[in-house]
């Protein structure tokens, strides 16, 4: 059975739909394996299954295990489950019948891996006084209750677009609320760029509308059942899971939707908006549908009510297996807002903007107390990846190059050097992963001068994966970075076998390789062409006055080298210009005589 990094737990007709998120994981340096449900009961015990699941996840935590998914829902066709589910009880000890809301679909049973949850014996698990239940996470959960492998593909592509390619509204959040419940404040925990729009006791079509725009968070604060949520009262106006109609003000399905590529994060303290299993409350689903708010937002529509193709919704939602508790609702999510928004030193691991560690952490809150909140602790959960960073800033552009064509058989050391796109600055602390399946598999940082070396031999001629990841720094100003992913070919050995030193090699992207920042005498200045072009090198004053011509004219592709003279030239500061077409990057020194 596999052990690593992260893992998805799911059937097997699942695997092959989630398997292109398990390889951009593995592509990122969190190497992931699926494994299913029945393979783990085979190999580790347990009183019951979802027990079992617990120990496997105890066992890969032991051995270096952060992240897992749980992929799939509870039940299937003829009533045959896919994951099972842990109902906790947030009481101080059972006496006599459990009513339903006091049963509690908990996922955090599966993220604490010391507490022990049934001490007592009785197999009513996570009782507040019987049994010692820990609210300190050792490993991040999240679930996705997809029905099918469709409904896996739905969500698949909107996690990847989110993570890779976001097309939301950045800086922007959206509250929705009314007199009902309130709006708590959790908004103040937002750094002051962000923008706000408070959807105070609005229509439900004009609440559809607003979550349509693909701001990059929507709050719902609203009284909610398993496949609505109230916006308005007297007279009421909801959203509904699906709904036959077109937006009115009274009613909107998120069967309507139409966000394609604008996916989102959305939070919610509504009740029972997340209660996937299916037998939660009988009949409260509309027209025969399973399908509860969360899985209405995550992974059901592949097709909308236009008739459009999608999918659409969210990429995760943060929701209710059962009742939410204003005061209570309200604390948590404050506390996931201010682990989102806190700022550590650069490349935290777990870093806390990666949504399943902010809502595990966020039950470890101040404003928490653990005995008093159990009942929401136990309720909230994450439906979606927690490993997903949110995006808490318009993102930066990686510069990233490498060689671009290696040989099989030769050894090599294998730079990245990774740069902002905009600047030209050396970013440290960016993760680099070099992938060639079943060949090359490696795993490093970023040193001050934003470089990475790896030693390495390919044994067979393909494609490698060259993939750049980078959390936001410690300081006000922080840039979050889109990833990176480019490739290097590896081919067979021309003209009799020998290694490549750096020089023989091809960068990605135009570059000024090596150069000080501080020169008192002359100094060789190394740059790099992605491809055969006319180029020219400038050396211009602090005025922005052209001093030389230091280049001009064809150039083949690879690195280069020249020597820059400074003999004759007063101190100052200096800037090194090199274009090639319509592209350009330039590098500031300081001459000291």
């Amino acid at each position: 059975f596999p052990v690593g990094p992260s893992i998805i737990i799911a059937p097997q007709e699942f695997h092959s739909a989630f398997q292109p998120y398990a390889d951009w994981l593995t592509d990122q340096g969190i190497k992931t394996y699926l494994i299913t449900p029945q393979t783990i009961y085979w190999y580790f015990s347990g009183r019951d299954e979802p027990e079992k699941i617990r120990n496997y996840i105890k066992y890969c935590y032991e051995r270096g295990g952060t992240w897992f998914i749980l992929g799939g829902d509870d039940y299937a066709a003829n009533n045959i489950y896919f994951i099972p589910v842990r109902y906790c009880i947030p009481l101080d000890s059972v006496i006599g019948n459990i009513p339903e809301y006091d049963s509690i679909p908990c996922d955090m049973y599966f993220s604490d891996l010391t507490g022990d949850w049934n001490l007592d014996g009785d197999d009513y698990w996570g009782e507040i006084k019987q049994d010692q239940a820990d609210r300190f996470p050792e490993v991040f959960v999240g679930r996705i209750t997809a029905y099918n492998a469709q409904e896996v593909s739905n969500w698949v592509t909107k996690a990847l677009h989110y993570e890779k390619t976001p097309g939301i509204i950045f800086n922007h959040v959206l509250w929705i609320y009314n007199s009902m419940v309130g709006l708590g404040d959790a908004y103040t925990t937002f750094p002051s760029y962000f923008s706000h729009i408070y959807a105070y006791n609005w229509w439900a079509d004009e609440v559809l509308y607003a979550i349509d725009t693909g701001y990059a968070f929507f709050n719902v604060h609203c009284h909610g059942d398993v496949g609505r949520f109230r916006v308005r009262h007297t007279p009421d106006a909801d959203i509904e899971n699906w709904w036959p109609d077109p937006p009115n003000h009274y009613k909107a399905g998120l069967n309507w939707l139409t966000n394609k590529n604008r996916y989102h994060i959305g939070y919610t303290i509504s009740c029972y908006c997340g209660a996937f299993d299916r037998y939660a409350r009988p009949g409260t689903y509309p027209y025969g549908s399973d399908t509860c708010i969360a899985d209405a937002f995550v992974d059901a529509y592949l097709v909308n009510a236009y008739n459009q193709t999608g999918p659409f919704g969210t990429c995760a939602y943060l929701a209710n297996t059962r009742d939410g508790w204003m005061g209570s609702s309200h604390d948590l999510e404050y506390e996931f807002y201010l682990r989102i928004f806190t700022l550590w030193m650069p490349s935290p691991m777990p870093s806390l903007t990666k949504i399943g560690v902010a809502e595990a952490l966020s039950k470890c809150g101040d404003r928490i107390n653990w005995d008093m909140n159990r009942y929401v602790c136990y309720s909230h959960n994450l439906f979606g990846s927690p490993s997903t960073e949110a995006w808490t800033k318009t993102p930066g552009t990686f510069a990233v190059s490498h060689p671009t064509r290696i040989s099989v058989g030769q050894q090599i050391q294998f730079t990245v050097t990774v740069r902002d796109a905009s600047t030209g600055g050396r970013l440290q602390y960016a993760t680099v992963c070099i992938n060639k399946p079943n060949d090359i598999y490696q795993v490093g940082s970023t040193n001050a001068n934003g470089k990475v070396t790896f030693t390495i031999k390919p044994q067979t001629p393909g494609t490698m994966k060259v993939t750049v990841t980078r959390f936001h720094n410690a300081d006000n100003n922080y840039t979050q970075y889109r990833p990176s992913q480019t490739t290097c070919q590896v081919g067979e050995p021309e003209g009799g076998g020998q290694a490549l030193s750096s020089d023989d090699l091809i960068p990605t992207t135009l570059c000024i390789d090596e150069m000080a920042t501080v020169l008192k005498n002359n100094t060789v200045l190394k740059f790099g062409l992605p491809k055969e072009d006319n180029i020219s090198l400038v050396l211009y004053d602090a005025t922005g006055s052209k001093v030389k011509s230091l280049l001009e004219g064809k150039y083949r592709a690879g690195y280069h080298k020249i020597n820059l003279p400074t003999e004759q030239l007063p101190a100052g500061i200096y800037f090194v210009v090199l274009r090639q077409n319509n592209e350009q990057v330039s590098r500031k020194f300081l001459l000291i005589k």
